[in-house]
């Protein structure tokens, strides 16, 4: 159950830095104005970011994805961490009744997400387990949602 699924990511995840003429060819997209047009809505979306390297004068595109790490409970370092459906951050939004604590860029939920993760709750577990396939068990277990922009240009 991916109702956010987009091929273009998809892509993008299994072939980090990929050119973004190689992207287009390999895209199955037959129209550059479609492919451009796909490209500029997941970027409105915070689904892609578009990454400049000005040293090397070269244009990538970023996706953003979402893990749910697992701790054992007293426990500082995650014991899993799995890669799950995409969620936008406005569904996340509603489904977690999340309200900013103010007006600056980190009293938003995308901060916490990319920065500091979300502490999931026992009352999303039937949610979570429904849209991941993964069993949670909140007794032993403490998740975190993160999301994390790929990084198209590694050192």
């Amino acid at each position: 159950m991916d109702l956010y699924y987009s091929s273009i990511v998809e892509l993008l995840v299994k072939n980090i830095g990929i050119k973004p003429m190689e992207l287009y060819k390999i895209s199955g997209i037959e129209s550059k104005r479609n492919f451009i047009t796909e490209i500029n809505h997941l970027i409105a979306n915070h689904r892609i970011i578009k990454k400049d390297n000005y040293q090397f004068i070269r244009v990538r595109y970023s996706p953003k994805v979402l893990y749910l790490l697992e701790y054992v409970k007293d426990n500082e370092r995650p014991t899993k961490i799995h890669e799950i459906n995409f969620l936008p951050t406005s569904e996340l939004e509603r489904l977690f009744e999340y309200v900013n604590n103010g007006t600056e860029p980190e009293d938003c939920l995308e901060f916490e997400l990319q920065i500091t993760r979300y502490q999931i709750k026992g009352k999303y577990q039937s949610y979570f387990e429904n849209h991941t396939g993964i069993m949670l068990d909140f007794e032993k277990n403490r998740y975190y949602l993160w999301a994390k922009f790929l990084d198209p240009f590694p050192d």
